[in-house]
């Protein structure tokens, strides 16, 4: 491997293939990627630290940036089960008025030794994510583990609002963890290495599981109630496997919306 300047080259002969770009764009990863599996798409946004200084400066005008991305995931999202997130609360919001088609999930850091903290009041703790979450009709949070295992009982708080809870953080990079953080009522876990960490014998995508579900039901309605409109029978299953949840629709978006490891 060396630089293209390298050997007097100004190009390399394979540099336009497809294949070769140094990352594929949202469009093409929800053309090319089966629409079997789910996608979690988290949006990125400059915040600003609790020392005053911002992560990011001169990003682009919110508003563009947001359309931008909602116009490729309502043109090209199709039958696919997606949810959005993002640390940023003022994007959950602007999310969750700008569509009502993909739920949304509010990334909260909360009370970490690890990162530094936000200057926003609502990414400062569980607590006001989830009061934040609950004013702002969101399907929830998506909370760092470090935060929760510092006090465990904040879950209770976001399950009595009836919200949806994933978490992530490199503490979920173990078993014993796992499988706490499911005795809590964890809908959604994310972590790395899925072969590793997870002691299932047949490991199967939630979402893959709920086509076949679907199949199978609707296998089942074309066996016992026989029919000669075939039109029919396919526009209801296109309509079933195609329905997405909703931001109000909480308990059946926690099994569409799983990102890793659903309880």
């Amino acid at each position: 491997v060396y630089h293209r300047k390298e050997k007097g080259l100004s190009k390399f002969p394979d540099e336009g293939f497809e294949d070769h770009q140094p990352f594929p764009t949202l469009e093409q990863s929800l053309k090319t990627v089966t629409d079997s599996c789910g996608f979690n798409v988290e949006i990125k946004w400059t915040m600003q630290l609790a020392c005053g200084t911002y992560e990011l400066l001169h990003p682009f005008e919110l508003n563009r940036f947001l359309d931008l991305i909602l116009k490729v995931v309502l043109e090209h999202g199709g039958r696919r089960k997606i949810v959005f997130s993002s640390f940023h609360p003022d994007i959950c919001s602007m999310l969750r008025l700008k569509q009502n088609r993909y739920p949304v999930l509010f990334l909260t850091q909360g009370v970490s030794e690890i990162w530094p903290a936000y200057d926003d009041y609502r990414c400062q703790g569980i607590r006001q994510a989830v009061f934040y979450a609950t004013s702002a009709d969101i399907l929830g949070i998506n909370l760092h583990t470090e935060d929760l295992l510092r006090d465990p009982t904040q879950m209770d708080l976001a399950l009595k609002h009836n919200l949806i809870v994933f978490c992530w953080g490199e503490h979920n990079n173990n078993r014993s963890t796992i499988a706490y953080l499911k005795s809590l009522g964890m809908h959604g876990i994310i972590y790395d290495k899925i072969d590793v960490y997870n002691d299932k014998e047949e490991k199967k995508s939630i979402f893959l599981c709920e086509e076949h579900d679907s199949i199978g039901n609707h296998s089942s309605l074309t066996e016992s109630e026989p029919s000669t409109d075939k039109s029919c029978l396919a526009s209801k299953s296109e309509n079933s496997s195609s329905s997405v949840p909703g931001p109000s629709s909480r308990t059946s978006a926690s099994q569409s919306a799983a990102v890793a490891e659903g309880t």
